[in-house]
């Protein structure tokens, strides 16, 4: 059984920006080096997991694919105060290894900021795993800078599987420059004292051009006919693929995206 660890780093987090498989990432922030096995979805795709251990303001970590390829994405954390472990009831084998360790800030004034760079332009899915274990009242505040759609907040008791608002978010987001920052968050009105998590993430690159549902480089009549074939609220939990006319990430494929899919109409840029 783990007990409980702090980590105590420095604070700041201003000023800094930073095939499908060979651009989608299982990312597990960890005490130990240790990451959830490769057959371990999560609530995304299985695949390898980069096993991290970020450091506030420290160097680049270069990240690999879910095929276990280097790449030329690389992660840097700024804002994250400690890393805490705590042994979760409940969460066990992988769940626990991707859960029961997490980046933390105890500051209403700075998030827990990942700021990716070389990352492929294009449309993706992100799920952040943001769940306080020792506290079931706790409440993290999540957002991707390239999400239209806000932010979404994570917490509440382990039921034995990830669920959507209670172990993790879900962010559609548009890479357009190579870089993409997420956030984790203290909830307005909440106690420093109880911090926001940040367990780790899972990135899918859904298409390399928003609205190309079928990926063939344009926007058009076929992938009209997929969003009116998947009109209604998407399946969950969430399943990368599954709901790729979701263009807003609000996990409804409805009028919001219809008119962003018409404003898009034609070749990709």
């Amino acid at each position: 059984m783990k007990g409980r660890v702090v980590i105590v780093w420095a604070i700041s987090c201003a000023g800094f920006l930073g095939s499908a498989q060979g651009q989608s990432f299982n990312i597990d922030f960890s005490s130990d080096g240790i990451a959830p096995s490769d057959s371990y979805a999560g609530a995304a795709e299985a695949g390898f997991w980069n096993a991290i251990h970020p450091v506030h303001g420290g160097p680049v970590i270069a990240l690999s694919d879910r095929n276990g390829d280097p790449t030329g994405v690389t992660v840097r954390n700024i804002g994250g105060t400690s890393l805490v472990v705590m042994d979760a009831p409940g969460t066990l084998g992988d769940d626990g290894v991707l859960l029961d360790d997490y980046l933390v800030t105890y500051s209403t004034s700075l998030e827990t900021c990942f700021f990716f760079n070389g990352i492929q332009n294009g449309l993706y899915e992100v799920i952040m795993f943001c769940w306080t274990p020792d506290n079931d009242e706790t409440l993290s505040w999540a957002t991707v800078d390239q999400s239209a759609a806000g932010g979404q907040a994570i917490g509440g008791r382990w039921i034995g599987q990830h669920v959507e608002g209670l172990t993790y978010s879900r962010h559609i987001a548009e890479v357009v420059n190579g870089s993409m920052q997420t956030h984790s968050a203290i909830m307005d009105g909440a106690p420093p004292a109880e911090g926001a998590a940040a367990n780790g993430m899972q990135i899918t690159l859904l298409s390399q051009c928003q609205g190309d549902i079928d990926g063939d480089g344009v926007v058009g009549s076929s992938d009209l006919a997929a969003l009116i074939g998947t009109w209604g609220p998407c399946p969950g939990p969430a399943i990368p693929g599954s709901c790729l006319a979701d263009m807003n990430g609000d996990w409804v494929v409805g009028s919001p995206d219809l008119a962003e899919m018409i404003g898009l109409w034609g070749a990709c840029p």
